[in-house]
Parts: C-alpha cells; sequence; structure tokens
C-alpha cells in the first residue's frame, strides 16, 4: 500500500511541477474535471501559497489570486477561464479542502457567492459564444436525443453493471419504472434527462425557476421552500419538477444537452430550454449558499426543518419527486417507501468510495467531501419519501 500511494503521491508532483509552465493555469492550463482535479489541485494551491499576502484575508487573497490568474492570461476573457474559476472554487469547499489552502477557516458563503457568480459567467459566456457564430436555426423542432459528453468508460461500466430488473411484482415493476426514469449513465452523467427533455421548452417552468431564482437572491432567513411553492402557483407537482431534476444535477444538463439544443431547435424554444438550463443550474448552488448561510432549516419543508443535516437538498427533492411519480403511476404506498430511493442509496454509496479515493489522493482525511455523509443522507432520502405521501 505504501509503495502504491507513492507511486500516486509522484505522479501527482510531476502534474504539479507541470503546471509551472503556464502563464496562467486557470486560462492557459487544463480545464477541470472530476478526473484531473487531485492531480490540477496540487499546482493551483502551490500558486495560491506563493501569491498570497498576509495582510489581505482569505477571501480577498482568492478573489486576487483569480484575477492575477487572468491577468497573466494569454487569453483572459476565454470560456475555459469561466469554467476553471467556477470550479475550482467548488471544489475546495466540495471536498473540504479549506483547511489545505487557506490559513484560516474561511466565511463559507463569501465563497460560495464567487463561485455562485463564475458559474453565472460561464453559462452566459456559452450562450455569447453560440450567438456570436450567427447560428442558424430549425423551422420546426427535432429530436432531442440525450448523449452523455464526458466519461464514455464510466458510462460503459455503469450500463455493464446497472441492469433494469426483470421480476414482475409490483416491487420490482417499481425498480423498473425509476431505472427508467433516472437513466443513470454513470455518477458524473445527468440523470432524469430524458424527462427533462420533455420539459426543457415550458415556459411555466421558465416563470416559477425565474421566480424561484429572484427570491433566492432577495429572501433573507425566511423557510424558502414556502416561497419557492408560491412561485410554483402551489402546485408540488410542479416545483418537484425543478427541484427534483432541472435544480438536482449541478451543471450535467448544459454540459449533455447544450450542443442539442443549439443544433435541434427554434430559436424561440432555443431561448426558453437554455435559459431553463441554465436556471437550473443556478437554484442548484444557490440552493447551497442559502442554506449555508441561512441554516439548513431553511431550504426544506417547515414540518421537517429540525431533522435535515445536509446542505444540499438535491438528496431530498430529486428522491421526493421519484416518490411523486410512483404515486402518480398508481404504485402503492409499501412499495413506494421501500424503493423510491433505490438508486439514491446506490448512488450516495458509489460516490462515497469516489471520495475516499479524493481523499487518499488529495493526502486528507478519509472522512470529508463526498465520503462524510452517507448515512445522514440516505435518512433524509427515506424522509422524503415519507414526506412526499403525506402531500395531497
Amino acid at each position: 500500500m505504501k509503495i502504491n500511494l507513492s507511486f500516486f503521491i509522484f505522479l501527482f508532483s510531476l502534474q504539479a511541477l507541470g503546471t509551472d509552465f503556464y502563464p496562467s493555469l486557470l486560462c492557459d492550463g487544463p480545464k477541470i474535471t472530476p478526473v484531473n482535479y487531485t492531480a490540477l489541485y496540487l499546482g493551483y494551491q502551490k500558486r495560491f501559497k506563493s501569491f498570497k499576502d498576509k495582510e489581505r484575508s482569505d477571501y480577498e487573497n482568492w478573489v486576487a489570486f483569480m484575477e492575477n490568474e487572468r491577468v497573466q492570461a494569454k487569453s483572459p476573457e476565454n470560456i475555459k477561464c469561466d469554467w476553471n474559476a467556477f470550479i475550482l472554487t467548488d471544489f475546495i469547499f466540495y471536498n473540504e479542502q479549506e483547511s489545505s489552502i487557506f490559513k484560516n477557516s474561511p466565511n463559507k458563503v463569501s465563497f460560495l457567492n464567487y463561485r455562485n457568480k463564475a458559474l453565472e459567467k460561464w453559462l452566459d459566456h456559452i450562450n455569447e459564444d453560440f450567438m456570436e457564430k450567427s447560428p442558424s436555426f430549425k423551422q420546426e423542432n427535432e429530436k432531442i436525443e440525450f448523449s452523455p459528453k464526458e466519461f464514455s468508460i464510466l458510462t460503459y461500466l455503469t450500463e455493464l453493471i446497472n441492469r433494469s430488473p426483470r421480476g414482475d411484482s409490483e416491487k420490482d415493476q417499481a425498480i423498473k419504472y425509476i431505472h427508467n426514469l433516472v437513466d443513470g449513465r454513470s455518477i458524473f452523467n445527468g440523470i432524469f434527462v430524458n424527462y427533462i427533455i420533455t420539459k426543457l421548452t415550458s415556459d411555466e417552468i421558465l416563470t416559477a425557476q425565474q421566480c424561484i431564482h429572484d427570491r433566492l437572491q432577495n429572501v433573507e432567513g425566511n423557510n424558502i421552500y414556502n416561497e419557492m411553492l408560491l412561485c410554483s402557483n402551489n402546485n408540488l407537482d410542479l416545483l418537484l419538477d425543478i427541484l427534483g431534476t432541472f435544480a438536482s444535477q449541478r451543471i450535467y444538463l448544459t454540459r449533455d444537452l447544450q450542443s442539442e439544443i443549439e443544433n435541434k431547435l427554434t430559436k424561440k424554444d432555443y431561448l426558453i430550454a437554455k435559459d431553463n438550463i441554465k436556471l437550473g443550474a443556478l437554484i442548484y448552488f444557490e440552493l447551497e449558499t442559502y442554506s449555508n448561510k441561512y441554516g439548513i432549516h431553511t431550504v426544506y419543508p417547515d414540518e421537517l426543518e429540525s431533522e435535515m443535516v445536509s446542505h444540499k437538498p438535491y438528496h431530498f427533492y430529486s428522491v421526493a419527486f421519484i416518490a411523486n411519480k410512483l404515486r402518480q403511476e398508481g404504485f402503492t404506498d409499501e412499495v413506494i417507501l421501500e424503493t423510491a430511493n433505490h438508486y439514491a442509496k446506490k448512488y450516495k454509496k458509489n460516490i462515497t468510495w469516489v471520495g475516499y479515493i479524493y481523499n487518499i489522493l488529495l493526502l486528507q482525511g478519509i472522512n470529508k467531501g463526498a465520503s462524510s455523509d452517507t448515512e445522514p443522507v440516505i435518512k433524509e432520502q427515506q424522509k422524503a419519501i415519507s414526506w412526499l405521501l403525506k402531500q395531497e
């Protein structure tokens, strides 16, 4: 084990040394992905520590460091700059690496707000770049296909392992329905994508998401679930379509569907679909920020606020969405309770092992990031099912 770990450290040290040759690692270096992040982080950590000023706060140093990376870049306004600024800031906090790069325990909310702005800039940059190319839109919409754009080997392996059940019992039929609904190609791919495709050009979803996005910017400390339900005209089905699908998966929808909506929709429907995808991604991260700023209890229904432990409410709302769809399909409450988090539970357990690997490669405590909250999240998934079944 010591030999293997030393070998990995050696490889990552080489990668970190290689980052010294870029004028700007942020803009001229590689695009950060879940696969190369653990290696590239060493380069960013080294650069940041040599740049930071003791007289500035952690946050001020981070903003100044990012600005300096752009100043040094050959192409400071390219899309990769925006992407790396967003994903680097996000991954540092997702993997709980604050103490390894900053001198103190920083004000997390400031960093999360910076991340959210970088994300919005990246999403806008994608659209501006596309529109500047004078696209030729379709006269009529064509069929949109879901095709994962990265990590094809993971997709292939997942499809080999994660096969649909073949039994005829009600439980088997429910799991088969969930399997097709989730359509999880791998832990790094979008979910519910074929369902989302049927909702991409919905004006109703767009109006509700715009309202939710606005409330997350302007409401201070209130229970945001109640505000989101009002934005959805008290239509729980609509709210779960948003929180359980569009706003449950970071930026995977943009990656997997952007080229499809560019090439297969009319201009009117492209603009709606583009905004629905963008707003879903922003709401995902804004909910996490709101929870960190005002407390976990503020992003869940009132009756559950004292029981929840996760700043990432997508665990709850994606399972509530599945339970709601199972109920609409006529499955019994008993079967829904037993099956609605079948794949969500598998996902959480699988991502826990990914977390262990990350923590080893990042030379930090084993129970951080994705591996720190497995059992509490699975309990929250179960609470989501019980809560949904009590709703009218």
